[in-house]
C-alpha cells in the first residue's frame, strides 16, 4: 500500500528559488511527516545565495487566516542557520491571502511557500502601502547585552521594546486598526544572519507601537525585567511605557505583557502582512535601528 507525500519541494536548477506545497505549514516542533518537510525545506534553501545588492524574499501563501505568525513559518520554525547563505544583507516575508498555485503534478494544496532572490529595492507584488506612515525613526540607539555582541538570536524582544519607547519615534497622524507594513535597517559593525534576529525584533518593535489594556500584573513585569537586565529602568517606568497610549498607533491590546506562561508578548504581529529588514554597515562599533510603518492600503492579488 502506497502513501503519497503531503508535500512537494521544488528548488531551481539554478537555485534562484524554493517552492513548497503542504498540507499544514512547518511546525516549530514537528511530529510525523512534518519532519520530514522541514528536513527537505531546509536542505532546499541551503542552496540559495544572495548576494549584496539582493534580498531573500520569502512568501507564505494561505487562503484564510491562521494564528501563525509568518517569519514563524518561513525562518523561526525551520532554523534560521539553514538560511546563512542568503540573509546576510537583507529579507523580506509577505502573508499572501489567495489559493496558492497547483503543485507540479496539478494537485492543490492548502499551503505554499516561496523563497525568491529579488532585487534589495524590489517594491511588494502583493501589497500596496498607505502613502503617509504611522511611525518613521532614524538611527535608534539599540540596548543590548554588550556593545561587542550585537544583536542575534538570543537578543530578547523586549530589549528592542525598550529601546524604541527611549527614543520616541516620529508618528502619523492616524492610528491602524487593520494591517500593516514594516521596512527596517540595522546598521552595525558586521553582518548577522538576519533570520536569526527577525522574529524578536518584530514582536519588539510592533509591542513598542502598542498599548497594555489594563493593570499590568506582577508576574508580566518580572518577566520584562529579566529580559532586560541591567538596562531595566525602574518599576514605575516600565508600568507607564507598557500602558504609554502615546505611541500605540497599532491600538491597545490585553495582556500586551503576558503574565502566564513562558512567553511575555503578545503584539499583534499577525496583521504585519509585509516586512523588509536590511543591514548596513557602521563602523562606530554600535549598533542601530532605522525604521517606517505604514498602513496597509489594499492587496494587489485576489
Amino acid at each position: 500500500m502506497s502513501h503519497e507525500t503531503p508535500f512537494d519541494i521544488r528548488l531551481a536548477p539554478d537555485a534562484s528559488y524554493v517552492e513548497v506545497w503542504s498540507d499544514a505549514p512547518p511546525a516549530f516542533e514537528p511530529r510525523d511527516w512534518k519532519k520530514a518537510l522541514r528536513a527537505g525545506i531546509r536542505d532546499a534553501v541551503q542552496h540559495i545565495r544572495c548576494s549584496r545588492d539582493q534580498m531573500l524574499d520569502a512568501y507564505y501563501c494561505f487562503r484564510g487566516r491562521d494564528n501563525a505568525d509568518t517569519e514563524n513559518v518561513l525562518f523561526y520554525n525551520i532554523g534560521a542557520s539553514n538560511f546563512r547563505t542568503a540573509a546576510s544583507s537583507a529579507i523580506r516575508f509577505t502573508r499572501v491571502f489567495a489559493h496558492p498555485p497547483l503543485t507540479p503534478g496539478k494537485r492543490r494544496r492548502p499551503v505554499y511557500l516561496r523563497y525568491d532572490i529579488a532585487p534589495l529595492e524590489a517594491p511588494s507584488r502583493v501589497w500596496e502601502l498607505q502613502t503617509e506612515p504611522l511611525a518613521r525613526w532614524q538611527r535608534v540607539l539599540l540596548v543590548l547585552p554588550s556593545r561587542s555582541w550585537g544583536p542575534s538570536s538570543g537578543t530578547q524582544a523586549g530589549l528592542y521594546w525598550l529601546s524604541m519607547k527611549r527614543a520616541r519615534p516620529q508618528l502619523g497622524e492616524s492610528p491602524c486598526h487593520g494591517r500593516f507594513a514594516l521596512d527596517l535597517t540595522l546598521h552595525g559593525p558586521s553582518a548577522v544572519n538576519l533570520t536569526s534576529v527577525v522574529k524578536a525584533l518584530v514582536d519588539g518593535v510592533v509591542a513598542s507601537f502598542q498599548a497594555h489594556r489594563g493593570p499590568v500584573a506582577d508576574d508580566a513585569l518580572s518577566k520584562l525585567k529579566h529580559q532586560l537586565g541591567s538596562s531595566a529602568p525602574d518599576d514605575d517606568t516600565l508600568r507607564a511605557w507598557l500602558r504609554d497610549p502615546e505611541l500605540a498607533v497599532l491600538g491597545a491590546r490585553d495582556n500586551l505583557a503576558m503574565p502566564r506562561g513562558p512567553a511575555l508578548w503578545n503584539p499583534r504581529d499577525l496583521d504585519c502582512v509585509l516586512c523588509r529588514l536590511r543591514f548596513e554597515p557602521e563602523h562606530d562599533g554600535q549598533w542601530f535601528l532605522s525604521g517606517v510603518l505604514n498602513a496597509v492600503v489594499r492587496a494587489r492579488v485576489p
